[in-house]
């Protein structure tokens, strides 16, 4: 409640708890939902964008992982199949079963971040990670330190960057910051390889 009230004329005045608990974790607060994506370039790009020596890209089966938690082999709706909402499962004082410990849903897409980035979650009734209890459900694809470079060339042919994944100002801004300091670092390095190659045909 202290997010709808202070968010005020940020946010749309007709929301319902699901769509208030997706705009909370897209903009960076604690929920019981996990952000997974249906695009590879999208799920590389969040992967590679902090310097990190152990990154990694995780795929589901979302399919498989509702067929055990919830006992059924498909890819939940987040308003067709569960009769109550985020506020009654998860806050309320009298809160309601959730119909199992983890469940692969489908948003609406109604915020644009969401859209943008092709989102899906994960909702959780514990927070004990998916790979302690269902390791079949997951792979693990570990990215070298060394590729790095090559993912973000990768991204940039792709069109993915912070622009299209965050389309508001903040996100054209850091992309714009972004791309200029590629431009300004890479131009100084083809300088420098010039001028080596000038000093050697000197000598």
């Amino acid at each position: 409640y202290e997010f709808q009230t202070s968010a005020g004329m940020l946010q749309a005045s007709n929301l319902g708890h699901w769509e208030v608990a997706f705009l909370m974790q897209h903009h960076g607060l604690p929920t019981r939902l996990l952000d997974w994506t249906e695009t590879f370039a999208t799920a590389l790009y969040f992967a590679t964008r902090a310097p990190s020596e152990s990154a990694a890209v995780w795929m589901l089966d979302p399919y498989l992982l509702n067929a055990q938690t919830c006992r059924q082999e498909e890819v939940l709706d987040i308003d067709a199949d569960f009769p109550h909402n985020y506020f009654e499962y998860f806050i309320a004082d009298d809160k309601l079963p959730f119909p199992g410990d983890a469940a692969a849903v489908l948003p609406r897409r109604g915020n644009i971040r969401l859209a943008s980035q092709r989102g899906l979650f994960t909702l959780h009734n514990s927070r004990e990670p998916l790979e302690n209890r269902y390791s079949n459900c997951l792979r693990k694809f570990e990215l070298r330190a060394d590729s790095a470079a090559a993912a973000k060339r990768f991204l940039r042919l792709a069109g993915t960057d912070e622009y299209s994944l965050f389309p508001d100002l903040d996100g054209l801004c850091r992309h714009l910051k972004g791309r200029y300091e590629y431009l300004s670092t890479t131009r100084a390095q083809l300088w420098s390889t010039a001028d080596r190659n000038l000093a050697s045909k000197s000598r």
